[in-house]
Formats: structure tokens, sequence, C-alpha cells
């Protein structure tokens, strides 16, 4: 073997079984998911005429992105009065800085955000092919996906990415109207139990008093 175990141990056959088997597993994932060196990937985007100060930004996003974890989305105002999709990189306190699907990077003031959760019944507008505009519905919204399933007054439905997505000032309200109106229902079903637990405990001990 080219490599040298640290620990010699012994095992007993079923885990031997089990040991090689697993290695096959992760011999099979390595030949169909191969691992690529920057160089690797540097050599293939020159072949493609890609710059290599755009392959550096690329990596170190992509490092930054591991580091992190999955971006965090939002609903950002834009010059025509619409909110659309876009990543919210930092805070610096009352300005994020944002980056939009199309790749434009800005900062904005935090009350022009709102989180980019919708939920199926959330109106929206969708861009089609052509460039206009039509309202339309969610019945999916798949953030890890960057897209949504959409369903249009024909009925038909599909999947539109994030870049394909905006709300209008009215549909930001509706849609944080809709979140308080959740919170503000899941509070008083809280507050309620809280009371029948305190109900049922007084009545147990009056209950134990009177035994």
């Amino acid at each position: 073997m080219t490599q040298t175990l640290a620990h010699q141990e012994t095992y007993t056959e079923p885990e031997l079984e089990l040991i090689i088997n697993r290695a096959q597993e992760i011999e099979l994932q390595d030949r169909l998911t191969p691992s690529y060196t920057p160089d690797d990937i540097c050599t293939a985007a020159h072949e493609m005429g890609v710059s290599e100060e755009s392959v550096a930004r690329a990596l170190e996003e992509h490092r930054l992105r591991r580091l992190i974890g999955p971006p965090q989305y939002v609903f950002a105002l834009k010059f025509d009065n619409r909110y659309y999709i876009a990543e919210q990189i930092c805070t610096h306190g009352s300005r994020a800085e944002i980056r939009y699907m199309d790749g434009t990077t800005t900062s904005i003031d935090r009350d022009l955000i709102f989180p980019a959760a919708l939920s199926p019944g959330h109106r929206v507008q969708v861009k089609s092919k052509n460039g206009w505009w039509f309202p339309a519905t969610v019945t999916q919204f798949n953030p890890g996906r960057d897209c949504a399933t959409i369903r249009f007054k024909t009925g038909n439905e599909a999947n539109y990415s994030f870049d394909h997505l905006r709300l209008t000032t009215k549909q930001i309200r509706e849609n944080v109207d809709i979140r308080r109106t959740l919170s503000s229902r899941k509070s008083n079903i809280n507050a309620i139990l809280i009371v029948v637990s305190v109900l049922t405990l007084y009545m147990f001990m009056l209950i134990k008093l009177t035994m």
C-alpha cells in the first residue's frame, strides 16, 4: 500500500466486510466525481478563453461560500421600484452589501431589503423569454436550487430561476403581512398552551390537596 495506516488494530470478519464495502463505495464515488486542482481549473478556463483574473475571483468566491455556507437571499429594491432577489454579502450598520442575480453589487439601506422567503400562494411577477413580466403564484420555493415553481392563471406550472422573479411594493407588503400574521398566530398558540399547562398544574394541585 502507498499509505501506511496509523493504527495497527484487529477487526472481526463482519467489521472487515463493512470496511471493504465502504472502501469500494468511496472508490466508486471518487471515480464518478473526480476532484480538480486550481491548476486544472485554470488550464480548462484558459482553453475556453477565460482570463486568469476571472478564474482567481471565481475560486475565491467559491472558497468563501464553502466557509460561510449557503447564500442568504433577500428581496432588494431596485431603481424601477421593484424588488428583486439578491444575495446578502454582509452588513455595515444600517447598510447591506448585496449582489443581484445578474452579478451587479451595490450597497443598500437595510430597510429596503426583506428575507426572500416565499410560501405557496404568494404572488410574484415572472419574466418571460421575450422580456415581459406576468403575474403568477408561487407553489414551491427552492432556495437550495435557486429557483421557484410558479403557477400561472392558465393553471400551467414551471420552474423559474431567481433572476426571473420580482415583487412589486404591494406584493412585498402582502408577503410581510402574511409572515407577521403567521408569527402572531404562532405566538397566540404558544400563549394558549402556556395557560393550559398552568391551569392543568393548578387543577392537579387542588385535587391533591383535597385527597
